[in-house]
């Protein structure tokens, strides 16, 4: 069946089971908002930036994930599965630049607003972002390089290949920068929370705004430390 050890099998059918939960998840919380998209988007008249960047996160990653979840699950021993998995790899690693892309456009226009429409501050974060998606771009297409002369995909179920040192510290600049950029956020919407000088209690969507944004920030940073060590200690050779 493959050359794979018995240890090395029971890894993927766990990182295919942690796939498939991520996938459910996502589609469940879909379901779960769902009126309330139809309820407070679908009758509006009115067309702004804001409702397309939601319906693009909404829509753009419950679609983009379907060909992830094919390179996850598809099987097959044919000649032809090698390129194709390296076309949905690519596909993969530049989704999730997308995907990012397309969070940090939310950020940067909720940040904004916070800011009282800043240029100063809506200047600095474009430059951080476009910073973070040219050094992400840089690492996937090194990665991409060097996978192409190494490993094989194995003959069991998905896409599914080891990953070498070289290449796994390629990847860690991408999340490293996506760190930078979530920091960033946090730390201004920190800074413009203590910054007002209000007495009595704050305006209920400031203190929304931070809670969310303490939330997120604290999500994003254990996801985006989980996957750097996972890079910085998990690659399984020299090649």
């Amino acid at each position: 069946m493959s050359s794979l050890t018995a240890s090395d099998l029971q890894e993927l059918w766990i990182d295919h089971y942690i796939k498939l939960s991520s996938f459910t998840i996502l589609i469940y919380e879909f379901c779960l908002t769902f009126t309330h998209e139809v309820e407070l988007f679908w009758w509006t008249n009115k067309a702004t930036w804001a409702t397309f960047f939601f319906f693009l996160n909404r829509y753009f990653v419950l679609l983009s994930y379907v060909p992830i979840m094919v390179m996850e699950f598809w099987y097959s021993r044919a000649d032809s599965k090698q390129s194709i998995c390296r076309g949905l790899r690519s596909y993969y690693q530049y989704n999730s630049v997308a995907v990012q892309v397309v969070i940090s456009a939310i950020l940067i226009m909720r940040t904004y607003a916070l800011y009282n429409r800043s240029r100063r501050v809506l200047v600095l974060m474009i430059l951080i972002v476009l910073a973070v998606a040219i050094v992400a771009c840089w690492s996937i297409v090194s990665e991409l390089t060097l996978g192409r002369n190494g490993f094989k995909y194995s003959d069991v179920m998905g896409c599914q290949s080891p990953i070498s040192r070289a290449r796994a510290l390629g990847l860690v600049k991408a999340w490293a920068g996506l760190l930078v950029f979530d920091t960033l956020i946090f730390i201004l919407t920190v800074h413009k929370s203590l910054s007002l000088d209000i007495c009595g209690p704050r305006p209920s969507l400031l203190t929304l705004m931070l809670r969310d944004g303490s939330i997120y920030f604290g999500v994003m940073v254990a996801s985006n430390l989980a996957n750097i060590l996972t890079y910085v200690y998990g690659g399984v050779c020299d090649r």
